[in-house]
């Protein structure tokens, strides 16, 4: 095994299929594929299968896929080191987030800063977005957090959010400077699906207060629940950042006291330094709200 091998079979994973990760790697597709036939001599196993028009990993795939990312990942940032000499002129950046609204004005600096880096944003629900970063599926990521980060992260505290009650423009609470949450749970609510820190904020908030709602419609976009309860199909609570102006709504504050989120860029604690993560912790420097970055201190 080598990494010219390892190399090859992210370049497939990652593209599809053979032919675009020969485009992407500069060789022939005999060559890609010879250099897959000799990884899976070395491990004695097979790591693709057919699947249709595609190649899909096997369970041997996906375990050696994972567990090179790490090690690919300091790889490049080596190569991209020694290349660049300091400049940071190309790269692939991947960076999650758990929504749009707080991550643009990141993205669109890193952009301006780096034009020759290829920057790919990948947007999920919190759990999604920590649980890829956790796998090295990302490189960093834009998070709401109900609490501070675990030690296993490099952490940059960004802002913070809080929940508004999300209402159609005709609704009685609509003309209220304040719902409470008492009043919210009385209401048929419209939730965001498992995993959403939106949801597990305000499911914690009813908790501590003792409520059980009434959810009459769970959602897996913050656009669906919008338009949902637009429709009049319930009420909804969101992030006060995340809602565009939009006449057949009203967003009110919840509380007193209103839940509230940090709002985080996280990376690996051990992937803190890599160059391309290095430069985008440096421009978010300018966004932060909060303290200098927390990183877990040497045992």
């Amino acid at each position: 095994m080598n990494f010219e091998q390892l190399l090859t079979l992210r370049a497939v994973v990652e593209e599809g299929g053979v032919t675009r990760a020969a485009a992407r790697l500069g060789l022939t597709q005999p060559a890609v594929t010879a250099r897959m036939r000799g990884l899976e001599a070395a491990v004695g196993r097979a790591l693709f299968r057919r699947q249709g028009n595609r190649l899909a990993l096997t369970e041997a795939g996906a375990e050696l896929y994972e567990r090179s990312r790490g090690l690919l990942a300091l790889w490049d940032d080596l190569a991209l080191r020694v290349a660049e000499s300091g400049r940071l002129a190309r790269g692939r950046l991947r960076l999650g987030a758990d929504g749009p609204f707080g991550v643009m004005d990141l993205v669109r600096r890193f952009m301006a800063a780096h034009p020759g880096v290829t920057l790919r944003l990948e947007i999920g629900n919190a759990a999604r977005v920590v649980e890829e970063l956790a796998r090295g599926v990302t490189d960093a990521a834009v998070v709401t957090l109900d609490r501070p980060p675990e030690a296993r992260w490099h952490a940059l505290r960004l802002g913070e959010e809080h929940l508004a009650a999300l209402l159609p423009a005709d609704h009685p609470l609509a003309r209220r400077a304040r719902v409470s949450l008492a009043q919210l749970a009385d209401e048929r609510l419209v939730f965001r699906e498992p995993g959403s820190a939106t949801r597990t904020l305000l499911e914690a908030a009813l908790a501590r207060a003792d409520l059980r709602p009434r959810i009459a419609l769970e959602l897996g976009s913050r656009e669906a629940v919008r338009e949902a309860v637009a429709a009049g199909l319930g009420v909804s609570a969101v992030l006060s950042g995340e809602q565009p102006p939009d006449p057949r709504l009203r967003l009110v504050p919840l509380g007193p006291p209103a839940p509230r989120l940090g709002r985080w860029l996280l990376c690996l604690a051990e992937r803190r330094e890599l160059r391309l993560n290095e430069a985008l912790f440096a421009l978010a420097r300018g966004l932060s709200a909060g303290p200098p970055d927390r990183t877990p201190a040497a045992p």
